[in-house]
């Protein structure tokens, strides 16, 4: 009979936390959940995450009753602080009531793992005059929030009285852009840029028939001269059309080339040539179809190509990251996430469990994708999804393999030698590589030799057909090595 009740006990503790015990798809992993809050505070939602790095991220939930949370990790997902919160509240007294709905983040970025910026509203503040008949509500303009030390410590400061913040996008530690609208009643979008992380914004000029919505339409930030976005126009009232806006210094141009029946919503450009534009509409046959498009450019936007057309249940493509040519990932709804390896030509479809929160369709979210072969999202607002590729990094990987090279010793420890059967093969001879690169799992190049001199032993007078490298630096793990068309690896300990 005991044993009976502890098995009734632990199917129960199961059932209780059946939520996180889903499966997942290969190379997946939940690393986050939302906070379990008081009834008090009801509970939260995941809304944005931004990533800095593979390691860097930050979270942003949104409290039911006000407020918002910002965590951190610094792990790649093992373990998360908090490290600022606002929280609403309401206070009774004898002689009056007080409510703080509190504020809620706007936009984000994460450019650097030291700097971090946010746009955050002014919350509202409501308070009944002693006489119990009057309220009075007071709130100011957003507010810029920001810190210089990974969270650590934060500057707050008011924007002005009469601007609403509504898009923040950061192309490094200094160079960014924001996006404002003239409060109350003017909905268009005036750009103001900053050159000092965030610390001064200078306004943008723009012609004024181009002074378009262009938020919560995507931009994404090339360069410091350059930005592209996606802005929805009128034609006798209708929105007919999405323009692609390019701006270079202090010219514009307009590519009309994305048509409202693509419904090409989300923008990645890795370059100012290459970039994916993604969204999707329902199906004119099938209303209860949606059909989901990836499109690809490699000349600014000029031309496209489809990459995706597919009906796929009722959901669109959310939003489309890459990291470089080749890894990208793709959010959508009813838990599906589309992944390539190779630049899109290929989208592999990884579906998760649909058991959380219906209210938000099992969306998969505020995609990151910091490394060529790491991944982050929100998945329904519930949890924060990482994915790890464990094959060659899409950096390093080239398809065909050159026979007579080889890595010694493997394991390593001081140094390697890569070994060279035929002195044509050599990286010195001919000058058909600039330099053997060694990357690590994340597909980041750890180390670069440039093409000058082999390893030349004690006793040697010529040239040898080993080269010598010091991987003394390196912290132990695996290792690619690239040599021109060749891919080798090693263990470093």
């Amino acid at each position: 009979m005991k044993n009976k009740y502890k098995i009734l006990i632990l199917i129960t503790i199961l059932c209780i936390n059946c939520n996180t015990l889903f499966s997942l798809p290969p190379g997946w992993e939940v690393v986050y959940r939302r906070p379990d809050y008081s009834t008090e505070e009801i509970f939260s939602i995941i809304m944005k995450l931004v990533c800095a790095d593979s390691n860097n991220c930050m979270v942003y939930g949104s409290l039911f009753r006000g407020g918002y949370y910002i965590d951190r990790t610094t792990d790649g997902g093992k373990s998360w602080s908090r490290i600022h919160q606002d929280t609403g509240y309401s206070k009774k007294t004898d002689k009056n009531f007080e409510v703080y709905y509190g504020r809620s983040v706007l936009d984000m970025s994460y450019p650097d793992t030291n700097l971090f910026i946010a746009i955050v509203d002014s919350g509202l503040y409501s308070k009944f005059s002693d006489d119990g008949k009057t309220r009075i509500d007071s709130s100011s303009p957003g507010y810029i929030l920001m810190s210089k030390d990974k969270g650590e410590t934060w500057q707050d400061s008011s924007y002005g009285t009469n601007k609403h913040l509504a898009g923040l996008k950061m192309l490094n530690k200094s160079y960014g852009i924001l996006s404002i609208s003239k409060i109350p009643w003017d909905t268009t979008r005036y750009w103001y840029y900053t050159n000092d992380g965030g610390l001064s914004w200078f306004e943008q000029n723009m012609p004024k028939d181009l002074l378009l919505r262009l938020w919560p339409y995507p931009i994404d930030l090339i360069n410091r001269n350059l930005f592209i976005g996606i802005a929805s126009y009128r034609d006798n009232l209708i929105s007919k059309y999405r323009k692609l806006l390019i701006h270079v210094h202090n010219d514009w141009e307009t590519i009309d080339t994305l048509s409202c029946n693509d419904s090409l919503w989300f923008i990645d450009f890795i370059d100012e040539n290459r970039g994916w534009a993604s969204g999707g509409y329902f199906d004119p046959n099938d209303y209860f179809k949606t059909k989901q498009l990836i499109k690809y450019t490699s000349n600014g936007g000029k031309t496209w190509t489809t990459q995706r057309d597919t009906n796929w249940r009722n959901c669109v493509i959310r939003e489309v990251v890459f990291f470089d040519e080749n890894f990208g990932m793709a959010g959508s709804a009813e838990g599906l996430v589309l992944r390539t390896t190779n630049g899109g030509r290929t989208w592999n479809e990884d579906i998760f469990e649909q058991d959380t929160n219906w209210a938000f369709f099992w969306r998969t979210e505020s995609v990151q994708v910091p490394s060529a072969t790491t991944a982050y999202l929100i998945y329904d607002g519930t949890y924060i999804m990482k994915y790890t590729w464990t094959g060659i990094p899409a950096a390093v990987e080239e398809p065909p393999k050159v026979s007579g090279i080889r890595i010694s010793p493997n394991p390593a420890g001081e140094y390697i030698e890569i070994a060279f059967s035929s002195p044509r093969l050599k990286p010195w001879v001919g000058g058909s590589v600039d330099a053997i690169k060694i990357f690590n799992l994340l597909g980041e190049c750890v180390l670069s030799v440039a093409q000058t001199f082999p390893s030349v032993d004690s006793g040697q007078t010529g040239m040898s057909d080993l080269l010598r490298i010091d991987v003394s630096c390196l912290p132990a793990g695996v290792y690619f090595v690239r040599v021109g068309d060749w891919v080798g690896r090693f263990v470093k300990i």
